[in-house]
């Protein structure tokens, strides 16, 4: 069994129209939300093994917020890959960079996370599922079980019978309200 948990940044800041949007930084909100995230993950004991973050200025600022209160840093690849990329492209990363660890985070962007989620689980609390599939918003995390021995066996040529279990997924807005 592999855990995958996956974030999607947090809220960018769009006051810059000339910015390039890989340079867009994080919003006022999104500069809030991200910790809230990061103490959750590690009061849950959800800390991963491995990090994999794309290199967009939105989702280093995000690692970074969610991280800095944990006690150990995770090994983390910061990947230009990751900018924008597809499920496919996210499977495959994981499956370049998973080796031997039990738990990788990817920091990423939808539609790619939210998709992503989609195709991998089809088990776990029904409502839950309907929440995350309607709408993958910012500083969202999906923590999900797959039923694999090796992130090598993570191949989109088997997305049709993944069995991912949602074990949790998590809003701002849920853990602001004190859950």
């Amino acid at each position: 069994m592999k855990r995958l948990m996956l974030l999607r940044h947090a809220k960018s800041a769009r006051d810059q129209p000339d910015l390039p949007d890989a340079e867009r930084p994080l919003a006022k909100r999104g500069i809030k939300a991200a910790p809230l995230v990061g103490r959750y993950i590690m009061a849950e004991g959800l800390i991963p093994d491995l990090v994999l973050c794309s290199a967009a200025v939105r989702a280093k600022q995000t690692w970074d917020l969610v991280s800095a209160a944990w006690p150990h840093q995770p090994r983390r690849q910061q990947l230009a890959s990751l900018y924008m990329a597809t499920p496919r492209e996210m499977l495959s990363t994981a499956r370049e960079y998973g080796g031997d660890t039990d738990s990788i985070l990817i920091v990423g962007h939808n539609p790619g996370i939210g998709d992503l989620a989609t195709w991998l689980v089809n088990q776990g609390d029904a409502g839950e599922i309907t929440r995350m599939q309607r709408k993958f918003s910012t500083a969202a995390l999906a923590v999900i079980d797959l039923p694999i021995e090796s992130w090598r066996d993570f191949r989109d040529t088997t997305v049709s019978a993944w069995n991912g279990q949602l074990v949790r997924f998590v809003v701002p807005q849920d853990l602001a309200a004190g859950i």
